[in-house]
C-alpha cells in the first residue's frame, strides 16, 4: 500500500519539505532523507506546465497540504525541474505517507492536475536518496537560497557540500546561493557536469522560515498571486472599469443585533462618495444617529447632543471607508498599499496606515466570500470579526451583497439585509456633510 501510495505521490507532483530540516547550521542536522524528482519540460509547452504547476501550489494551500515543498528548474536547455522533498528520518517519511492517505480530497484533486501535465513532461525519474555525513561539510539549508548548485557524481564529494547517495551509488552533491553571481562562481567551483537550479517561488509552497530569511523573494509570488485573485474578484463584479467607474453609493439596510450585542433591530442608510466621505444615519429604539467624516475629521449627531466625532468613532470610520467594496478591490492599482495573497483564493490588503483586511473568496463564483479584520471596541480593546456575504444581485451591472452576517471574537453580532442600492445617483461630499 505504500509503495502504491508513493507512486501516487509522484504522479501528482507534491513533495513536501518538513521546515525543519532546512535551517540548521551543523552538517549532523540535515535530514536523513532527501527525495529527488526530476522531469523534463518538453520545449512547446512551458507556458502550459508553469499554469498547471502554479495551480498545483495554489491548491495546495486550500487542500491543506502539511508541509511546504520546495521547485526549482535549470537555468540551460533542456529545463528539468527538481522537486525536493526533506525527511528528518524514515518515520518522518511514514508520518507524511500516512497524513497523505488520510487527505483524499486532495489526493484526487492532485492527482488530476498530475495526469495533466504528462503530456507536457518527459516520465519522471525518482530518487530516494540519504544523506552521506561522512562526506558533507556543510548542512542543507534553503533559508534565503535562490539557487542550488547540483552535481551528480560516482566519486567523493569534494569540502564544503551537503552529499547525498542513491541506492545506485549516485552523489548528489549540493550547494546553495543567494545570488545568481554566487551561484556562476560556485558551479564554475564545482567543475565539469555541475548544474545550476533557479527556485521557483511560484511553483513551491515556501515555509514560513524561508520567506522570514528572504522575504522580498517570496513575497514577490504573493503579491502576483494576490492581484489575480483581486483581477478574478472584480471580474465577477462586474469588471475592473465599472468600479473604477463608482462615483458614489447610497445602500440602506435593516439590522438585527445578536443578544449579547444589544438584541433589537435598527435601520440605517448608508452613503458613500469617494474616495474617502461617508455618512451613516441610524434609526435607533432611542432616536436618529447620524455620522460624517471624511477620513480625518467630521461629527456625531445623536438625540442628546452634537459634537465632533469621537476618536474611537473616527477609527471606526476610517475601517469603513477603506473597506469600501468599489474601492477596496482596486488596491493594486494604489502604490501605497500592499496586496499579497495568504492562500489559494484569500487576500490580505494593508494600507500606509496600518488598516488592515483579509478577504475570502468563493473559489467557484470568484466573488467576495468573507472578510476579516481587527477592530477596537467601545473600551479600546481589539475584537476579531468576520463578515460573511451573500445574496448577490446585480445594481447597475455591478453584482452587490444583499445579506451579511457579522461575527465578533467568534460570537454572532449581527445580521443586515440591503433593502436597495444606489450607485451613482450623483451624490456629493457636500451634501453628505450637512448637519440636520
Amino acid at each position: 500500500m505504500k509503495k502504491y501510495f508513493l507512486r501516487i505521490f509522484f504522479i501528482a507532483f507534491v513533495f513536501m519539505v518538513d521546515s525543519r530540516v532546512w535551517l540548521s547550521q551543523e552538517a549532523s542536522a540535515s535530514p536523513e532523507l532527501l527525495l529527488i524528482v526530476q522531469e523534463e519540460i518538453r520545449s512547446p509547452h512551458l507556458a502550459q506546465y508553469d499554469e498547471l504547476e502554479t495551480k498545483i501550489a495554489r491548491d495546495c494551500v486550500s487542500l491543506q497540504c502539511p508541509h511546504p515543498y520546495l521547485a526549482l528548474v535549470s537555468t540551460t536547455e533542456p529545463k528539468v525541474v527538481w522537486w525536493l522533498n526533506a525527511f528528518a528520518s524514515s518515520a518522518e517519511k511514514t508520518r507524511v505517507e500516512d497524513a497523505w492517505q488520510r487527505n483524499t480530497a486532495a489526493m484526487q484533486a492532485l492527482n488530476v492536475l498530475g495526469q495533466q501535465k504528462q503530456a507536457f513532461t518527459s516520465k519522471p525519474r525518482t530518487y530516494l536518496t540519504h544523506c552521506r555525513r561522512d562526506l558533507s561539510k556543510a548542512a542543507w539549508t534553503m533559508a534565503g537560497a535562490r539557487f542550488l548548485i547540483v552535481r551528480v557524481t560516482n566519486k567523493r564529494a569534494p569540502v564544503g557540500q551537503s552529499v547525498f547517495t542513491a541506492p545506485d551509488g549516485k552523489l548528489f552533491v549540493f550547494a546553495a546561493a543567494t545570488t545568481r553571481q554566487e551561484a556562476e562562481q560556485l558551479l564554475r567551483l564545482a567543475g565539469a557536469g555541475a548544474q545550476l537550479l533557479a527556485v521557483q517561488p511560484r511553483w513551491s509552497l515556501p515555509a514560513s522560515e524561508w520567506i522570514a530569511a528572504d522575504p522580498e523573494f517570496w513575497q514577490m509570488q504573493a503579491a502576483q498571486l494576490g492581484r489575480r485573485l483581486l483581477e478574478r474578484a472584480l471580474q465577477a463584479m462586474g469588471g475592473a472599469e465599472k468600479l473604477a467607474a463608482v462615483k458614489d453609493v447610497m445602500h440602506q439596510m435593516e439590522i438585527t443585533l445578536a443578544p449579547t450585542a444589544g438584541g433589537f433591530k435598527l435601520k440605517q442608510t448608508s452613503f458613500f462618495v469617494a474616495p474617502n466621505f461617508i455618512r451613516q444615519e441610524q434609526e435607533m429604539p432611542f432616536g436618529k444617529v447620524l455620522t460624517f467624516t471624511d477620513g480625518k475629521t467630521g461629527w456625531l449627531v445623536t438625540p442628546q447632543s452634537a459634537q465632533p466625532i469621537p476618536a474611537d468613532v473616527l477609527r471606526v470610520a476610517q475601517g469603513v471607508i477603506f473597506r469600501q467594496p468599489a474601492t477596496l478591490l482596486l488596491s493594486d492599482r494604489d502604490a501605497t498599499r500592499i496586496v499579497r495573497a495568504v492562500g489559494e483564493n484569500a487576500v490580505e490588503i494593508v494600507t500606509a496606515e496600518g488598516l488592515r483586511v483579509r478577504l475570502e473568496f468563493d473559489a467557484t463564483t470568484g466573488l467576495l466570500a468573507r472578510q476579516l479584520y481587527t477592530e477596537a471596541g467601545a473600551n479600546g480593546s481589539p475584537h476579531e470579526r468576520v463578515e460573511t456575504f451573500s445574496d448577490w444581485r446585480d445594481v447597475n451591472g455591478i453584482k452587490m451583497p444583499f445579506k451579511a452576517v457579522q461575527q465578533e471574537d467568534g460570537a454572532p453580532r449581527l445580521e443586515l439585509i440591503v433593502s436597495e442600492y444606489r450607485i451613482n445617483s450623483g451624490l456629493t461630499a457636500e451634501q453628505l456633510s450637512r448637519r440636520p
